[in-house]
């Protein structure tokens, strides 16, 4: 503890997180998305 008021999780790092595990999601969905229309 360094005697700061802000808490362990804070809303900027969730935000960050989110953010990120968005974005890794939708890479994903496209790449699976042209995958898939490559494929037929």
């Amino acid at each position: 503890m360094n005697g700061t008021t802000e808490p362990c999780i804070s809303p900027a790092r969730v935000v960050q997180h989110w953010y990120f595990v968005y974005h890794q999601c939708n890479s994903t969905v496209q790449h699976m998305g042209t995958h898939a229309l490559n494929t037929h």
